[in-house]
Parts: structure tokens; C-alpha cells; sequence
């Protein structure tokens, strides 16, 4: 969309709110729109159960204009190491049939339930290779 400039319709956008259709700075397009260019975009959904999420999108073009070149060459080689590891994994994962393992049980214990699910500190421990994730067993309230 940021390079061509073609902005996707949205055929599912039947019931659209009556207050959000009268506001002018809103569009709610059912087939795509061919623009000029757009250097920026600013996407809003509103989910089930009242979960929202924004996204914001910037052309790279412009994203990377202001960050000075050393900065660039840092993140340059930070995404090569992780496209790397990704790569692997994927190609692993893809060779061993085990892209998508399903869990058989949450990564905390019951009786940590609680404090992992309305601590929003809490923070499961980054696993070894082959290891699950899992929490602390200080998180139980004693």
C-alpha cells in the first residue's frame, strides 16, 4: 500500500456505525482506492470483547530518514541475526513437522494463576533450547 499507493476495500464493512459514517475524516471503503502514494497510515480495529488494537505504519523510506546511519547499521544487523534465527527455526520446524505444537497445559502452575494474570509485571522465563516456557514459583501468594 505504501509503495503502490492502492488502499484495500473492506467487503466485510456492512454495518458501519451511523456516528462514525457522518464524520467527514473517516472512510470506510468497501473495494480498494488507488491514491497517489501514501507515506503514513494509521489502522484501527475494534474486536470482540471490547479488545482494540492500532496499528501505524510509516514508510520506510521516511522511518529510516531520520535515524542517523550508525543507528541504521545496528538495527541493519540486529534484523540479519534475527531473520537468521527465524530461518532456522522455520526450516527446522518445517523438516521435523513441529511448526505448530499445541500445548497441553498453561506455562504456570493453577495455584499461579492469579498473580500471572493480573500482575502486569510478571514475566515468563525466556526458556532453554527445547525447554517450555514457564514462571517463576516465587509467584505463589502464600
Amino acid at each position: 500500500m505504501l509503495d503502490s499507493g492502492l488502499v484495500p476495500g473492506n467487503l466485510n464493512s456492512d454495518k458501519i456505525d451511523i456516528g462514525l459514517v457522518e464524520n467527514d475524516y473517516l472512510v470506510f471503503p468497501n473495494c480498494s482506492i488507488q491514491t497517489p502514494g501514501r507515506t503514513a497510515f494509521s489502522l484501527t480495529s475494534l474486536g470482540f470483547g471490547q479488545k482494540g488494537g492500532q496499528a501505524i505504519g510509516v514508510h520506510p523510506r521516511y522511518l529510516y530518514a531520520v535515524v542517523s546511519e550508525t543507528k541504521f547499521d545496528n538495527y541493519k544487523g540486529k534484523l540479519w541475526q534475527r531473520k537468521r534465527k527465524a530461518n532456522s527455526f522455520f526450516r527446522k520446524a518445517l523438516s521435523t513437522n513441529t511448526l505448530f505444537v499445541a500445548k497441553d497445559k498453561a506455562p504456570y502452575l493453577p495455584e499461579q494463576l492469579p498473580r500471572v494474570l493480573l500482575n502486569l509485571e510478571e514475566r515468563a522465563v525466556e526458556p532453554e533450547e527445547d525447554e517450555e516456557l514457564y514462571y517463576e514459583d516465587d509467584l505463589v501468594d502464600h
